[in-house]
């Protein structure tokens, strides 16, 4: 009930977004979102019987760190509850010359190719529907938000040995504003 009623203050929050508020972005150091992320993640994978295993990564991002949480917290939440008992989900990082592209991986049951397609769309579970808790929502927040963001998420998967969710996020290239500051935690 808990996972709904986020869900649902994400959409709630979107919609406030798309109506006019833009992103706030600016630079900040990636290693605080991902401390962030598994502080917030640690205690669920733990009671899951799942390994949550997030690598550091000092690189400087550009985002909106609220939203950029938003993302992440949806693409690891669904990892540790699609991949289960005695499942692996690993966060990290691959950093190229102008962008960082952060990796969520597990080793669940993967989505079939026919759904790949479709799992960004509003209420798509997929085979799990009436087997997990939730809307099928967290996707679609995750393709909205980083849309307002104008970070590229995309999704490898093969059924039966697991999924990766990517989302590309921009480095400072020295010409946006704020590029030279570095926030401190999200």
């Amino acid at each position: 009930m808990e996972r709904l009623g986020s869900e649902l203050s994400d959409i709630a929050r979107l919609s406030q977004q798309g109506g006019g508020l833009q992103p706030r972005r600016r630079a900040i150091r990636l290693t605080d979102i991902l401390a962030q992320l598994e502080r917030e993640w640690a205690f669920y994978a733990e009671v899951s019987h799942t390994r949550l295993r997030i690598r550091p990564c000092d690189a400087v991002i550009v985002s909106d760190p609220n939203m950029l949480l938003t993302i992440l917290r949806n693409l690891v939440g669904n990892a540790i509850k699609y991949c289960g008992p005695g499942g692996h989900v690993d966060v990290g990082c691959r950093i190229g010359p102008n962008s960082v592209t952060i990796d969520i991986r597990d080793d669940g049951g993967g989505i079939p190719a026919e759904r790949l397609a479709r799992i960004f769309d509003a209420f798509e579970r997929g085979d799990h529907a009436g087997q997990q808790e939730g809307l099928g929502l967290g996707l679609l927040i995750v393709r909205q938000t980083a849309e307002l963001l104008r970070h590229t998420v995309s999704v490898r998967s093969i059924e039966n040995v697991g999924s990766t969710f990517s989302v590309e996020v921009p480095r400072p290239d020295g010409e946006l504003e704020g590029a030279g500051r570095l926030e401190g935690r999200a």
